[in-house]
């Protein structure tokens, strides 16, 4: 568990340190309107104090058939015999009776 979202009232302070300290587990705790806290943000975020930098989305993962450079021939030969032993075994299977597609009764 990384991150424990929860209301106020089931934890006090000193166990969300724990909780961080001894298990690196996040305690978040949504903001409402009413809270002194939020009127406390919205002042300052208002006010010019509070800047957020804006968000860019992390790179897109690399493709899975890319193959890193790290990996040994060795693991590449039993990777591509391992494919193609599937491709096998995929083409041996006889098709579906018409009608029982995926998600059809």
């Amino acid at each position: 568990m990384k991150r424990l979202i929860l209301d106020r009232g089931f934890i006090d302070g000193s166990q969300m340190r724990r909780c961080k300290r001894d298990h690196g587990i996040e305690v978040l705790i949504p903001l409402k309107k009413n809270m002194d806290v939020y009127e406390d943000v919205f002042g300052s975020v208002k006010n010019g104090e509070a800047k957020f930098p804006p968000y860019s989305s992390p790179p897109p993962d690399p493709p899975v058939d890319a193959k890193p450079a790290h990996v040994s021939r060795e693991i590449r030969r039993r990777e591509e015999k391992r494919r193609k032993t599937l491709e096998k075994k995929k083409a041996a299977l006889p098709p579906l009776p018409p009608g029982q597609g995926l998600g059809e009764p």
